[in-house]
């Protein structure tokens, strides 16, 4: 592939910014709410080899500024327990973004903790440890499939 020229005044710097643009706005955005520093970062790196834009962040204070400034196509986040930060999080993603799919990750998954995840708006809930390729696939189907308003 040729290189193509660069247009008078246009500096190689902002070739790059235009392109990240580009990317920026066609490829899917995955919020990464993980409050373990390796954990997220391993799932960040995931995601971005798999061409996503993957936003990592903290926890649900720091997740709920960028829920607010950015269209997000997926929601990961982790949960030690069901606590109020978490779920008014939850609600928060579902009033600014209502199709946008929600997946809990937690090392405890009991009925309850799933129901009540459902109720909030959460999509699907997984059991930790996670395997990569389970990740894959269930991220995969909420990406087609989107979230059901209401759900």
């Amino acid at each position: 592939m040729d290189a193509q020229p660069l247009s008078r005044g246009e500096s190689e710097a902002q070739k790059r910014r235009a392109t990240r643009g580009r990317r920026w706005a066609s490829a899917k955005k995955v919020l990464v709410v993980n409050d373990h520093v390796e954990v997220r970062s391993v799932i960040t790196e995931f995601l971005r080899r798999r061409g996503f834009i993957a936003i990592p962040v903290r926890d649900a204070d720091s997740a709920r500024v960028i829920c607010e400034r950015v269209a997000l196509d997926l929601v990961l986040l982790h949960l030690v327990v069901l606590d109020v930060a978490e779920a008014a999080f939850i609600r928060l993603v579902k009033r600014l973004h209502p199709t946008t799919p929600i997946l809990v990750v937690s090392v405890v998954v009991d009925p309850e903790m799933e129901r009540e995840c459902r109720a909030l708006g959460s999509d699907d809930v997984l059991r930790k440890p996670l395997v990569l390729k389970q990740l894959d696939r269930v991220i995969t189907r909420l990406l087609r499939t989107g979230s059901t308003p209401g759900s």
